[in-house]
């Protein structure tokens, strides 16, 4: 259950991306515009984790998510983005067990 926690931890971070960037279109090997990655390790990193493992699950996000899907799914809420699969990945990837 812990990892589930971390999962809905880091998700409410994750919202900061869109609601804080550029709604610019991005591919999916690009990465988020720089205001939106600063924000996202802002928030991650106040969340209690370290900056390693934001930055890991940033690029993690950054590999499988384009900007305008994250965008799309977080405009569906928090629990839409805390349980995609591809953001579970993403925890689960990074966090340290």
């Amino acid at each position: 259950m812990q990892i589930v926690r971390k999962v809905f931890i880091f998700g409410l971070p994750l919202l900061t991306l869109a609601a804080c960037g550029e709604a610019t279109s991005q591919t999916l090997s690009a990465n988020y515009p720089s205001e939106v990655r600063a924000n996202f390790l802002e928030a991650c990193t106040a969340a209690g984790s370290s900056q390693a493992t934001c930055e890991c699950m940033l690029g993690e996000i950054e590999a499988s998510i384009s900007f305008s899907e994250f965008t799309s799914l977080e405009l569906r809420g928090d629990e839409a983005v805390a349980a995609d699969s591809r953001i579970i990945s993403a925890a689960l990837a990074c966090v340290p067990q």
